[in-house]
């Protein structure tokens, strides 16, 4: 009624602009949200970052390395001129005295042999916390192939542990076995609070073949450090070349490098998921960026991650492979490209139709 009696009224908010809410009033609203997506995403560049730095300074020591090895024919004598450098070898795996647990009757000739204690029905506030035994692991002190010892750093690496399985009755009574195990038990099949399960399990079986790649200091086989800063020491099981180790190791590290790539993109799309508002503010400003947004957030937060993802590991790669740093610049870039390419289309489109 109003509108029809006073046709020339001015209309509200006729003149009012249309108001877009501000970066700063994004931040105003959600501050949490966008502070912990910031730390995020920069966590996960940081990741990125010294993940590759790894992965580089490994690939520098494996190519160190490799072009270092001295192959070793004949274990029984020790060369004098391969003191101090890296060398590889296969074959027999000896030790010192067999490792046993004389109360259990239980003797392995082997590098390691551990103890694993486990407790029924173990409740802190009712029991003594102390077991009355605990898990522990014997390490041989003397372990060998040929004449060359194996140091303490290449002793550890011996961590494939095989259940000991055997038949032998321990001569206490208060100990039953019972499917290879030892329990410290009235009754196997109806245990108390508090009576105990014995494991037994070993690694490094004498008689085993191996194979390894290590510094010779003496007669003793200890760690390599390479010039990048990285020290080279592998022991692999059976008879291998020099070639199947380090492209095994070579294996083992890429699975490592990828796995951490994993982690540090999917830090930074849940970080840039937490200021995804933010993100489409600044996206939309920008004409080259505007075609990402018609495909959702969701893309333009993978986009952006897997974008700062490529660009962080190009530079560790560009100097020691150019090309590789090429190709991954290239794909940081094609979120960019593939907008841009959008853009002059549509551009063009619009011409067309004007003329």
């Amino acid at each position: 009624m109003y509108r029809t009696n006073f046709p020339d009224a001015p209309r509200p908010y006729a003149n009012a602009k249309r108001h877009s809410p501000s970066i700063k009033e994004h931040l105003r609203a959600s501050w949490l949200t966008s502070v912990i997506g910031f730390i995020m995403f920069l966590a996960g560049m940081k990741l990125v970052y010294w993940n590759e730095g790894q992965a580089v300074q490994t690939a520098h020591s494996l190519e160190e390395a490799m072009n270092a090895v001295i192959p070793v024919k004949y274990t029984s004598v020790i060369m004098e001129e391969n003191n101090g450098k890296l060398v590889h070898f296969s074959g027999t795996l000896r030790v010192g005295e067999p490792l046993a647990e004389v109360e259990y009757g239980v003797a392995v000739p082997a590098v390691k042999l551990k103890r694993r204690v486990q407790m029924y029905q173990w409740v802190e506030e009712k029991h003594k916390r102390e077991f009355p035994l605990k898990t522990t692991v014997y390490v041989n002190e003397r372990v060998s192939v040929g004449r060359y010892m194996f140091g303490a750093a290449l002793i550890d690496k011996f961590s494939d542990f095989v259940l000991v399985t055997s038949d032998e009755r321990p001569e206490r009574r208060d100990i039953k076995l019972h499917a290879g195990l030892y329990y410290h038990s009235r009754d196997v099949w109806n245990p108390e609070v508090g009576d105990i399960r014995v494991q037994f399990s070993y690694a490094g079986r004498a008689d085993e073949e191996v194979s390894v790649v290590g510094m010779q200091v003496g007669k003793e086989i200890q760690p390599y450090r390479t010039f990048s800063g990285n020290e080279i020491l592998m022991l692999r099981h059976g008879r291998l070349t020099v070639e199947e180790m380090f492209l095994d190791e070579q294996a083992r590290n890429q699975w490592l490098t990828w796995a951490y790539r994993a982690l540090g993109w999917l830090m930074m799309f849940l970080g840039a998921n937490c200021v995804s508002n933010i993100l489409q503010i600044i996206v939309s400003r920008y004409s080259i960026l505007r075609s990402l947004l018609l495909m959702g957030m969701n893309f333009v937060n993978m986009a952006i991650s897997t974008s700062v993802c490529f660009l962080v590991m190009s530079l560790a790669w560009s100097s020691y492979r150019p090309v590789l740093g090429t190709l991954l610049v290239i794909g940081g870039a094609m979120p960019f490209l593939f907008s841009a390419v959008r853009l002059y289309r549509r551009e063009r489109e619009s011409r067309y139709q004007r003329l």
